[in-house]
């Protein structure tokens, strides 16, 4: 796990300067998303949790794991979806550029996240 936490950290770090430096320079900074670092901060919670529960249900067996990843990558998507929506509400005039940093982060951590449980899973 803290191999895990590490370079999930160090791609969490690499994420937000490569999203710092490409999207306050496109569109005079239009599409740049000032509290950037709360979203990620949040994906980077998401992340340790998921993976902590699909290592936890790995080692219950096959059904098991196949089960929580399916239900917990669902539960993910709505809780995007449900903060996408919260975003657009709370501050209209930043809408877009919340949801480009959250759809950002998701794509980041999602591909993080898959290879990452393709390891746990193969490791048995």
């Amino acid at each position: 796990m803290k191999s895990y936490f590490l370079k999930l950290a160090a791609i969490a770090i690499v994420a937000s300067v490569f999203y710092f430096f490409v999207l306050s320079n496109v569109g005079g900074g239009e599409f740049f998303y000032k509290n950037f670092w709360i979203v990620t901060l949040i994906f980077f919670v998401i992340s340790l949790v998921f993976h902590n529960g699909l290592v936890k249900s790995n080692a219950k067996g096959g059904k098991e794991m196949v089960r929580y990843f399916m239900g917990a990558t669902g539960l993910k998507i709505l809780a995007i979806l449900v903060v996408v929506i919260g975003f657009f509400v709370a501050d209209k005039q930043n809408a877009t550029a919340s949801t480009i940093a959250i759809i950002f982060n998701y794509l980041v951590f999602s591909v993080y996240e898959v290879v990452e449980a393709q390891k746990v899973i193969y490791k048995k």
